[in-house]
C-alpha cells in the first residue's frame, strides 16, 4: 500500500484488466456451452440429424 493507506495504481489497473478479461470471456464460454451441450442435446431430443448417412464432420474425424 502506498504512504497514506491508497492501494498503488499499477494495482488497480491490473485489477481492472482483470476484470475486463473476465467480462469478455464470459459470453465466450456461455455460447460454447450452447453449441457443445444444449444443441447436441435439443437435435437428440427432437431427433434431428439422424439418419443412415454418415456425416462429413464423422468421417474427417474416424480417420
Amino acid at each position: 500500500m502506498g504512504a497514506e493507506g491508497q492501494i498503488p495504481a499499477r494495482k488497480l489497473v491490473t485489477n481492472e484488466r482483470t476484470k475486463l478479461t473476465a467480462t469478455c470471456l464470459n459470453p465466450a464460454a456461455g455460447g460454447l456451452l450452447t453449441a457443445g451441450v444444449v444443441a447436441p442435446l435439443v437435435a437428440a431430443v427432437f431427433g434431428l440429424g439422424t439418419g443412415p448417412h454418415l456425416s462429413a464432420l464423422t468421417l474427417a474425424l474416424v480417420q
